[in-house]
């Protein structure tokens, strides 16, 4: 099982039984929090711009995963 969240929106989260799938739902997820948080008056976070780096071992991406063992 894969998690993924979305640190600037505490409680946005989605899993799947792969990265793909996990990732796919987060980005649905990220669509109806921001949904929610608008129908609650609520303003979203400010946008940040991050670029992935890369070094010669790591790609590093704006996103949280997380592999439940």
């Amino acid at each position: 099982m894969v998690g993924a969240s979305v640190p600037d929106l505490p409680g946005c989260v989605a899993t799947g039984k792969t990265i793909d799938v996990a990732l796919q739902r987060i980005q649905k997820a990220i669509t109806l929090h921001l949904e929610g948080m608008r129908q609650d008056g609520m303003k979203p976070p400010r946008l940040r711009v991050v670029t992935p780096r890369r070094t010669s071992q790591h790609v590093f991406f704006y996103a949280t995963v997380e592999v439940a063992a």
